[in-house]
């Protein structure tokens, strides 16, 4: 499935990059944006390197919780096994489905480029957004690049 991936770059702050991730993923609804999967590097002045990742399976946990929650409280003491059972499944369908990430090579390409006090937000979205989170992030003053990929997998930029 092509997918957008969207590399933004902040001049202002090696923690501005986390600081967006954290308001697109947390303050608002992140499908609203198509993100798939994201990651905030940013460089300190003193050259630290600090990363921050967003995956929406983080919360398939939760939701297979939940349903387990759920179905146990409607069948009583006999439905905790029940619930358990179809709550973990549930979890790991949900993790199986949207378990990607940013690939570490594209990762650790972009943090070699990285200038001090400054950071880069790495985000694969769902192209059928129609470029929304890079505009977003524009108006934000980052310097966007987005182009659409074949799949979760960096492009050949070295080809």
């Amino acid at each position: 499935m092509p997918v957008e991936l969207v590399i933004a770059t902040f001049e202002n702050g090696p923690d501005k990059a986390a600081e967006y991730l954290h308001q697109y993923t947390s303050k608002m609804d992140p499908s609203i944006y198509g993100i798939i999967t994201a990651s905030a590097v940013g460089r300190h002045e003193n050259d630290k390197v600090t990363e921050k990742h967003y995956a929406p399976h983080q919360h398939d946990a939760r939701w297979g919780t939940i349903t387990g929650a759920a179905i146990g409280l409607l069948l009583g003491p006999a439905g905790l096994i029940a619930g358990g059972a179809i709550g973990a499944v549930t979890g790991a369908v949900l993790h199986h489905n949207r378990g990607a990430q940013i690939p570490n090579k594209l990762e650790k390409k972009i943090e070699k480029g990285i200038e001090p006090n400054s950071s880069t937000l790495i985000a694969y979205v769902d192209q059928r957004t129609e470029g929304k989170f890079a505009h977003a992030l524009e108006l934000l003053d980052g310097q966007v690049d987005h182009e659409v990929v074949p799949d979760l997998e960096p492009p050949d930029w070295d080809a």
